[in-house]
């Protein structure tokens, strides 16, 4: 069907965040590497007692007739948007029993930092505390890392696929 229907929920915390002709992103099984989009264009006012969410369902235009009913829908959609958010790749977050750690890299060493976490997106989380604009953090082989650890930063690699 050209345009497929697109039905989600939304959690009950962010039912204030979605309207009518606001873009989706989302991603299926069958096309993992595929992201698709659609437009909202019903709010379910109720939320669902089970669940604490909210249906939101939008319109995918489907073209080529990839999307079929049924198929499950892995979606983002944009509940806020803030200028100048400080945000570090996901795999530099390492989460501990009683809270979130980032190492940040000072004069060569590593600095642990706990970190408060705001929004996620794409691979990115954004950091509400603990980290400042501009710092380098550390990416890979948290687990080995220790207070005043001497770290070389390496930059990080350009896209070679045009991403």
């Amino acid at each position: 069907m050209d345009p497929e229907r697109v039905v989600i929920e939304i959690p009950e915390r962010h039912a204030a965040q979605p309207r009518r002709g606001q873009g989706i992103e989302f991603t299926v099984a069958a096309y993992p590497e595929r992201v698709f989009r659609a437009e909202v264009d019903f709010i379910d006012p109720v939320v669902q007692d089970k669940t604490r969410t909210i249906v939101v369902k939008a319109r995918a235009p489907n073209p080529d007739q990839l999307l079929k009913p049924g198929m499950f829908v892995e979606a983002r959609l944009a509940v806020a948007t803030r200028v100048n958010a400080v945000v570090v790749p996901e795999d530099a977050v390492q989460p501990l029993r009683t809270a979130n750690v980032v190492w940040a890299v000072v004069d060569g060493k590593a600095s642990r930092r706990v970190v408060q976490l705001g929004a996620r997106a794409q691979g990115i989380v954004e950091i509400l505390s603990g980290v400042e604009a501009g710092e380098q953090v550390v990416v890979g082989g948290l687990e080995r890392m220790a207070e005043g650890m001497p770290v070389a930063p390496r930059p990080r690699p350009e896209p070679t696929d045009g991403k």
